[in-house]
């Protein structure tokens, strides 16, 4: 399928894979790192096709350059409430 390649995009694709692969039942889902984000998105859009969900970060033992510090004015316990609410 032709781009662009967004989480939401990525996101849909776990979905219907759940969805086959599920046989109708709900599927537990994993995601370490970008995958993270598109198990997150995935599950928050359609929910009824998971009944786990396990969320793995790296780590501060991986070496990351792409790693940036939140600006001050960000409260991260705030962006982790609002990543985790699930619709339903």
């Amino acid at each position: 399928m032709p781009g662009p390649y967004v989480i939401g995009r990525h996101a849909a694709d776990v979905c219907r894979a759940a969805e086959e692969f599920g046989h109708g039942r709900p599927v537990a889902l994993t995601g370490q790192s970008l995958s993270a984000y598109v198990a997150l998105r995935a599950a928050a859009d359609r929910p009824e096709l998971f009944d786990r969900l396990l969320l793995i970060d790296g780590g501060p033992h991986q070496a990351r350059t792409d790693a940036r510090p939140a600006p001050p004015h960000v409260s991260l316990g705030a962006v982790a409430q609002a990543s985790l609410r699930v619709p339903g």
